[in-house]
């Protein structure tokens, strides 16, 4: 199902690590908004503006601890910044 901005969202994993597409479908026009890896399952949320937000984990193994980057969709596209408390 679509969101308010008409993205899709997919999720998969294989191996070590979880894959998130995500897609436009506007019209008939279908096109790849961004496609990330995370290492633990990765969250999906809405800010207080309704944005969406994308929080995905990157490190080495999750025994060594996973670093939280937060995706936030800003102009059609997600913007990455590491989360606070991460």
């Amino acid at each position: 199902s679509r969101d308010q901005n008409d993205l899709v969202f997919s999720t998969w994993s294989g191996g070590s690590a979880y894959r998130v597409i995500v897609w436009s479908v506007a019209g008939d026009t279908v096109r790849k908004v961004v496609e990330l890896s995370s290492r633990g399952t990765p969250n999906f949320l809405s800010d207080t503006h309704g944005r969406s937000i994308i929080e995905t984990y990157e490190g080495e193994s999750v025994v060594a601890g996973l670093r939280r980057v937060r995706w936030t969709l800003t102009n059609g596209r997600f913007v990455r910044s590491v989360a606070k408390g991460s």
